[in-house]
């Protein structure tokens, strides 16, 4: 095992556990906890790891505070992550993924700007 302590280490053995289907989060001690959901880019990804292993209360944890950090990339969840895509779509997950479509909106009213003028074919 890797001897890396740092977030990103143990977000990447979230993804390898959940390819695996060994996924149990049993890493995730309080210290690294910590250090994962300082960061937004990390607690969405310990979401997207917990969504690949089909673990939707972590998944939705875990995207709810990565929304605390800031994300709101509501296409990103809906339409371009096969994980996120994949899961039910009921109970607090539903409320979350709601919130985050209207943050998005809100955005793409603040920042018209921030919107690509045509699909971009090659993403």
């Amino acid at each position: 095992p890797a001897t890396d302590d740092s977030a990103p280490a143990h977000v990447a053995r979230l993804f390898c556990d959940a390819h695996l289907g060994t996924l149990d989060g049993s890493g995730l001690t309080p210290p690294v906890r910590e250090r994962v959901a300082a960061v937004e880019m990390f607690a969405r990804s310990a979401a997207e790891a917990f969504a690949m292993g089909g673990d939707v209360p972590r998944a939705t944890r875990w995207l709810e505070t990565a929304v605390e950090r800031g994300f709101a990339n509501h296409p990103y969840i809906s339409e371009h992550s096969p994980s996120f895509r994949e899961l039910p779509d009921s109970g607090d997950l539903r409320a979350l993924r709601e919130r985050i479509r209207e943050r998005w909106k809100d955005f793409q009213e603040c920042a018209p700007s921030a919107r690509p003028a045509t699909k971009n074919p090659a993403l």
